[in-house]
């Protein structure tokens, strides 16, 4: 049986911090959780979510209140938090990652992102319940990202060399464009909303409502956060 990680990427050119994020479950509940979420999207006349949308009630939320946006969005998390284990978030400070590649002798080919799928892997081993599943005869674990980034050669070369060095608890990677499995566009919500709000000051104007609503929405679901600023180990 395999424990299943969807993960999605946040982050532009012009932002100071890459985001990687997703969830994790094993693969039968994320089945469940697919079919769930998917009557809901149904019963709101949704084909996907799209996190930016929701959050600027643009599209297919183009008429919606905030009022209906976090009621939506909390129902979704509802489901999620029923069929999967946690949230695990990996952040990097992109300017500093890149200035100190030499100075700790890092691959010079290396992104920030594959640096945070390499971050994100390695809180997922190192988590108690995890460790101790992937510990079990037959369990494993694969990951699923968004198809598209320009640095998915350079996360598959990571994933494979851990996996052939540890191919009893590493399975597969695939990259699936977002819109084909709801578990990615849970993933996008996940890393928007936390490196939009490692971005911004806390003293920004909105700062404050935008935290409220992602802590209404994503409710009791356990989100597990971390930010690189330092590569010296």
């Amino acid at each position: 049986m395999s424990l299943i990680c969807y993960l999605d990427d946040s982050g532009n050119n012009d932002d100071p911090i890459i985001t990687l994020a997703g969830y994790i479950s094993p693969a039968h509940d994320w089945c469940l959780f697919e079919l769930e979420a998917r009557a809901l999207f149904d019963e709101w006349e949704l084909l996907y979510l799209h996190t930016v949308e929701l959050h600027q009630r643009k599209g297919q939320f183009k008429d919606w209140t905030r009022d209906q946006a976090a009621t939506f969005a909390n129902r979704f998390f509802s489901i999620l938090h029923r069929n999967t284990y946690a949230g695990f978030e990996f952040s990097v400070h992109k300017s500093t990652f890149e200035a100190k590649k030499s100075i700790y002798n890092l691959e010079q080919q290396s992104s920030p992102l594959g640096f945070c799928f390499h971050g994100i892997i390695h809180r997922l081993v190192n988590d108690e319940s995890i460790k101790d599943a992937l510990s079990l005869p037959g369990i494993d674990l694969s990951f699923v990202v968004e198809a598209g980034n320009k640095h998915e050669e350079e996360v598959q070369r990571r994933f494979n060399k851990i996996q052939r060095q540890d191919p009893n608890r590493f399975s597969t990677l695939r990259f699936v464009p977002k819109k084909e499995k709801i578990a990615l566009q849970a993933a996008d919500f996940f890393a928007y909303f936390s490196r939009r709000l490692r971005v911004r000051s806390t003293a920004a104007k909105h700062y404050r409502t935008e935290v409220q609503f992602f802590e209404t929405a994503t409710g009791e679901m356990p989100h597990h956060h971390f930010l690189a600023t330092d590569f010296g180990g």
